[in-house]
């Protein structure tokens, strides 16, 4: 299925920006052959080359300077529509760690706003681009074009076959985390992936990172010796030690394009639903 010309502007705007495929497909949170593949779909849409490609990266051509006025005209157009709209209901990006209680009390302090799951990376896409009006994300994460409103530790657990006390320092950690350990795939938030594998390497953490997308993926892991790291949600059939906040270092981060308005209750809810223990 072809990629929607709203989408499409948003890669293009990213690359524009960033004048370098590796850059903007990490920004993106796509690959960077996705990435160059859209980037032709859109010259054939338009019929015209938009880019100068050589070994040191990329330049606008003169037609891809016009084409990038249009396009983010097109992306200011959608936000507006997405934010001011009488007739669309606001939509909500939830990066896919959201503790499932946080993202109910939000949503129900925010309604009819409806919630959108998906990676942290695709979340900042989609707001920048107006496709939503707001996210929750995975800090750290790169955020360009996004405007930060709030933000709040995020409290991160150790799920294994047995469980314990918490886990209070980088020894205890070093100790809890033995063979494999089950992460978020980096491909949702590259900047979170790796502050993350920073973090597990400086507590002296060897074990072997599995990627994993859901909770059936990250029992497996717990199943065969291994332990998984989630921000939030049961596990059921594994026992849960909780990780000091310090020792990792990640948040939540609430995000909005820059035509939303901070006062417009977004931040006061998110405050609500995040500000206990989850």
């Amino acid at each position: 299925m072809a990629l929607n010309r709203l989408r499409l502007a948003s890669y293009f705007v990213t690359l524009s920006e960033t004048m370098h495929f590796g850059q903007a497909a990490e920004v993106l949170g796509i690959s960077q052959p996705a990435l160059s593949q859209a980037i032709r779909t859109l010259e054939v849409e338009v019929g015209c080359r938009v880019f100068n490609r050589s070994a040191g990266g990329v330049s606008l051509t003169p037609e891809g300077q016009a084409a990038l006025m249009r396009a983010r005209s097109l992306l200011r157009a959608e936000a507006e529509f997405i934010a001011v709209g009488q007739h669309a209901v606001p939509a909500m990006g939830l990066a896919h760690e959201v503790p499932g209680l946080a993202a109910s009390m939000l949503l129900r302090a925010l309604q009819p706003v409806t919630g959108r799951q998906n990676s942290s990376a695709q979340i900042v896409s989609d707001v920048r681009s107006g496709t939503l009006a707001v996210g929750v994300v995975v800090s750290p994460v790169l955020m360009p074009g996004v405007k930060p409103l709030s933000s709040f530790p995020a409290t991160a657990t150790l799920w294994a076959q047995s469980g314990g006390e918490p886990i209070r320092t980088a020894g205890e950690l070093r100790s809890a985390v033995v063979s494999e350990i089950a992460v978020a795939p980096r491909a949702w938030n590259p900047a979170q992936a790796q502050e993350v594998q920073d973090r597990l390497r400086q507590a002296g953490v060897i074990a072997r990172s599995v990627p994993v997308e859901n909770a059936v993926e990250a029992h497996d892991v717990v199943a065969r010796g291994g332990c998984a790291l989630t921000l939030g949600g049961e596990l059921p059939g594994c026992e849960p030690r909780m990780i000091d906040r310090s020792l990792l270092g990640l948040r939540f981060q609430l995000i909005a394009h820059p035509s939303i308005d901070a006062d417009g209750g977004w931040v006061q809810a998110f405050e609500t639903a995040f500000g206990g223990d989850q």
